[in-house]
């Protein structure tokens, strides 16, 4: 089993384990409870779909990216391109080039400092 196979069973698993507490607030919430409790529990129901949303749409989007052959590690391939495409990008991409030429970089800041002295002089009086 991968880490991404992992990370999915985790994630399903935690959308079941979030379930009962979930449906728990929703049940409070149908009571008749005070309007200061009602914050609190709308509050709460809230933070459970947002999470609940975020995993959902993880999940989707993981196993989309393994349908796409993203275990593979391989990046996808482009297609051949007409000549004129080819040509337009390697005019941009001298251009680029040209004009990063422009630009100089700053001299390295001295990383070693190496300090001599030479005999000690006697003091002229």
């Amino acid at each position: 089993m991968t880490a991404v196979d992992t990370a999915l069973t985790e994630a399903t698993a935690k959308l079941r384990e979030m379930k009962l507490p979930h449906e728990g607030l929703r049940d409070i919430a149908a009571t008749n409870i005070q309007p200061e409790t009602r914050v609190v529990v709308t509050h709460s129901i809230g933070l459970y779909d947002r999470r609940k949303q975020l995993i959902e749409a993880w999940i989707d989007a993981t196993k989309e990216l393994l349908n796409d052959g993203y275990s593979d590690a391989k990046l996808p391939e482009i297609p051949e391109v007409p000549l004129e495409a080819f040509r337009d990008i390697q005019e941009q991409t001298s251009s680029v080039a040209s004009a990063s030429a422009l630009f100089r970089q700053e001299p390295a800041p001295a990383t070693t400092l190496n300090l001599s002295s030479g005999a000690t002089q006697p003091k002229a009086e």
